[in-house]
């Protein structure tokens, strides 16, 4: 699977996603870790490019840091 086709998974199905399959499948250059956690943090609301910024260098990506939006408190 190249990036694009791992970025289209992750996508597609971000609540079913199988992380123990899957790094075996990202190389050492993925920051497994973070995508991670922010597939798990935004599983409605992923930006593809914030998603390639995961890929290490080899992706081309100048996006610089993360960002969640939408977030809400109910109650209080």
């Amino acid at each position: 699977m190249n990036t694009e086709e791992i970025i289209e998974y992750i996508m597609t199905t971000p609540g079913n996603v199988n992380w123990n399959v899957l790094k075996y499948l990202l190389d050492e250059t993925v920051d497994k870790k973070g995508l991670k956690k922010y597939v798990q943090s935004t599983p409605n609301n992923m930006n593809r490019k914030v998603l390639r910024s995961f890929f290490g260098s080899s992706s081309g990506s100048s996006v610089v840091g993360t960002a969640i939006v939408g977030t809400s408190v109910v109650g209080g």
